[in-house]
């Protein structure tokens, strides 16, 4: 059911979204989120509102924690660009303060729903044509590598090296499922009283079908971060001088602190808990 506005409308540019930009509007009595593309200039297939509307709301009633879908205008005439509006889903802010039991339930919560998302039959809900799970990690390759040509400011040699390393170690692909494409605890709305609890997935913006291992790469990428062996003389397990982990925003330090707390036989079972 769609609320009326029951007064005066203000809008609020929230922390966080530092790619779409999003707005808390409310009437003083109930409240949205607004969602829009950046002012900047788009990398092709970016921002698509329309896209993260359609699987909010395919989503719905499948167990995966998300927004109530409102509404999805693309007429340019209203605000000048797409926007879709969602309900307001409260969540606590202060993540770096919580106890090493909240860490640990807070990491299991993200695998959990992590595993329910790929376990979603997403052509029974309408996906099956929201994208195109054979040579999804060649393209995603490929695609990071045009976006940083579209935004570069100037030469880095170690970009091309590191692309035609990635484009010449794809992996067999497992399988196909809805992938979020950018599965962080940032970007999770953990209930106010309790960590362990995921009350909404937000920023579909890149979301798609393709291989789930992608998503849990994405979550354990700080862990990645850690330079191997034998790697420019640093040694294993340790961040370069002057790096920094991969993770960051607001919720990076307690991003770092999930990932260093999920096992590995539980992203395991994620990664084989989906049907076939």
């Amino acid at each position: 059911m769609c609320r009326k506005p029951q007064g005066t409308l203000w809008a609020e540019l929230l922390h966080g979204g530092r790619s779409s930009l999003t707005y808390l509007v409310t009437d003083g009595r109930f409240r949205w989120v607004v969602r829009r593309p950046p002012l900047g200039g788009l990398t092709p297939s970016a921002h698509d509102m329309g896209r993260e509307y359609r699987i909010v709301a395919a989503l719905h009633d499948t167990g995966v924690p998300v927004a109530r879908a409102v509404s999805l205008c693309e007429n340019p005439e209203v605000l000048g660009v797409p926007f879709s509006v969602v309900s307001h889903v409260p969540g606590r802010e202060d993540l770096h303060v919580l106890p090493q039991a909240g860490i640990d339930r807070c990491a299991t919560a993200l695998i959990d729903v992590l595993a329910g998302l790929h376990a979603v039959p997403y052509e029974e809900i309408g996906l099956s044509g929201f994208g195109r799970p054979e040579g999804y990690l060649a393209r995603q390759v490929r695609r990071w590598r045009d976006q940083w040509q579209r935004v570069a400011t100037r030469e880095l040699p170690d970009i091309d090296t590191l692309y035609k390393r990635l484009a010449a170690d794809v992996p067999v692909e497992n399988g196909a499922s809805i992938v979020h494409g950018d599965y962080r605890i940032d970007n999770a709305i953990l209930a106010p009283g309790d960590p362990g609890t995921v009350c909404a997935l937000v920023d579909w913006e890149m979301a798609t079908v393709g291989d789930p291992l992608a998503d849990l790469g994405m979550t354990l990428e700080g862990e990645s971060a850690k330079i191997p062996a034998g790697d420019a003389g640093v040694p294993p397990g340790e961040v370069p001088r002057g790096g920094q982990p991969v993770a960051g925003g607001g919720g990076g330090a307690a991003q770092h602190r999930v990932e260093r707390r999920i096992p590995v036989d539980q992203t395991s079972a994620s990664a084989t808990s989906r049907s076939p």
